[in-house]
């Protein structure tokens, strides 16, 4: 009898090691193409929107001073800031490694220099406006104020900081609250 039971325990056991054996390398292939997949799906709207962005800001170009376009948007997780240069529109986006990678798209039209900082994007639904101001593009996108989000700009110069600043939503549009003498920390939006 009792080796009856010893014999089932070790058959149990060998079927439970079995499965384990299956199971660990088919969770960690899952959570590897999980991941790489939310980096795919995160730059690819990254990039869509980017093109919508520049084709809107050529249209308004075209259509010559305070023409304006709205553009609905829907920000995935992973894309960290937006920011405008010369003619350029740039998403900077987690990669599947965990450092910044930017995606970029190239306009007609020349952005305003009011558009030069980083300005954080969180993930949902925006409108983004795009206005021309004649010889050049002006780019919003209105933020939450209800709650206030707070958040950090960086590199480049956001209402006077040519540093990294704490920025907060008031009435729709982020406004500069506090200029860092160094590095802002984005997590809490505090000084380091």
């Amino acid at each position: 009898m009792i080796s009856i039971k010893s014999q089932v325990a070790t058959e149990y056991l060998v079927v439970a090691g079995l499965v384990l054996f299956i199971l660990i390398p088919l969770t960690f292939l899952y959570f590897k193409y999980t991941n790489e997949s939310s980096y795919t799906i995160a730059a690819t709207k990254a990039e869509a929107i980017a093109n919508e962005i520049a084709k809107a800001a050529n249209d308004v170009y075209v259509y010559g001073k305070d023409s304006q376009f709205t553009i609905d948007a829907d920000f995935p997780e992973g894309i960290k800031a937006l920011f405008f240069q010369g003619n350029e529109v740039t998403f900077v986006i987690l990669n599947k490694q965990g450092k910044l990678s930017e995606i970029a798209k190239v306009s007609d039209a020349t952005f305003s220099t009011q558009n030069t900082a980083k300005i954080p994007i969180f993930p949902g639904k925006r409108k983004i406006l795009v206005k021309s101001l004649g010889s050049q593009v002006l780019v919003t996108i209105p933020c939450i104020s209800n709650p206030p989000q707070v958040a950090c700009a960086t590199t480049g110069t956001f209402n006077g900081c040519t540093n990294e600043c704490i920025i907060t939503c008031v009435n729709s549009i982020w406004a500069l609250t506090k200029q860092c003498p160094t590095t802002c920390n984005p997590s809490t939006s505090t000084c380091n």
